[in-house]
């Protein structure tokens, strides 16, 4: 309701003469419902394996919503290692989005050792679909690659 709707309930409501008595000024109130958000926490894994490696976070927040603040990715393979799709990748589904989006990705040679390992500071901090997790991908089917994921954030509580 804007201030106008406002003042004139009360004028109605007090049967007021706005020619000779004196209308109320009217402050409009805002309710915020409370929110409680837990300490930051730090959730991580590994796997030297091919495929994807995932951290549920439907698990961690138990039912609440967890708020991804940044992630850090490293990995290292060995020259023999091919990586298949060229590309160490980390996916989540913001709830805003509802789909599974691709934050951060790095290219990789195939065929050559390399070490990689970033942290990556999120400005704006990404709201997780509940039940959704945070993925790291990178398939390769000869060689050695080591993944580590690691995401910090919070769980945010609604009272």
């Amino acid at each position: 309701m804007v201030n106008s709707q406002v003042t004139s309930e009360i004028v109605d409501a007090l049967k007021l003469d706005v020619r000779v008595d004196k209308i109320p000024e009217v402050t409009p109130v805002v309710e915020v419902g409370i929110r409680k958000a837990s300490k930051g926490t730090c959730f991580s894994t590994y796997s030297t394996s091919t495929g994807i490696i995932t951290i549920g976070t439907a698990a961690l927040a138990g039912g609440n919503t967890f708020v991804l603040t940044g992630f850090c990715v490293a990995f290292t393979k060995n020259i023999l290692c091919d990586i298949a799709t060229g590309q160490v990748y980390v996916t989540c589904v913001p709830e805003d989005k509802g789909v599974i989006t691709t934050i951060f990705t790095i290219p990789v040679i195939t065929l050559t050792s390399a070490a990689y390992t970033q942290f990556i500071p999120l400005e704006h901090p990404i709201k997780l679909q509940k039940g959704s997790g945070v993925i790291m991908g990178g398939t390769f089917g000869a060689g050695i690659m080591v993944r580590s994921l690691t995401i910090l954030g919070y769980i945010d509580e609604v009272d």
